[in-house]
Formats: C-alpha cells, sequence, structure tokens
C-alpha cells in the first residue's frame, strides 16, 4: 500500500496471511490436492494389496465359472475360467 503524506510517498507493509511452510504450503491448490489424493490412493492399494484382492488371479477353477456379482467369496464374480476378477 502507498501512502502519500506532504509530498513525499511512503510505501506501508500490507498485511500477509503468514507462508505455510514445505509440504503444506502444496495443498493450498485443489490441483495439488488432487495429486496427494492419487497417489495416497495408489500407496494404500500397494500396501494393502493382500487384503484387496484375496484369491490368486492366475489360479482357475472351472467349477466357478461365470459366478455373478456379489458371489460368496468373490465380490465381483468370476471369468469364464473361474479366476476371480477382483483379483484380476
Amino acid at each position: 500500500m502507498i501512502e502519500m503524506a506532504a509530498g513525499v510517498v511512503q510505501e506501508t507493509a500490507s498485511p500477509k496471511r503468514p507462508a505455510l511452510s514445505g509440504w503444506l504450503s502444496t495443498l493450498t491448490k485443489p490441483t495439488h490436492v488432487t495429486g496427494v489424493v492419487i497417489v495416497g490412493v495408489v500407496v494404500f492399494c500397494a500396501i494393502f494389496a493382500d487384503l484387496i484382492s484375496p484369491h490368486d488371479p492366475i489360479l482357475a477353477d472351472p467349477h466357478q465359472r461365470y459366478l455373478a456379482l456379489f458371489s460368496p467369496g468373490h465380490v465381483l464374480g468370476t471369468d469364464e475360467l473361474g479366476r476371480d476378477v477382483l483379483s484380476r
């Protein structure tokens, strides 16, 4: 802010928000927040992969072919070879 008093120009400091430090400053922009959330989801899935997909993705069970969605033990059902769709 600039003030004029008796023909002399003086600059006064405008009130500023205290600067955020480090990682917190990245959370002020929506695109950065979106990126942090996406990376967080990928890291979560990597850590808990065995809990998210409990079945072997390659193991074929012909007796469990074409199970429907939300079947017991197979949330997304199975494919034509009896493989769990969620695990694949």
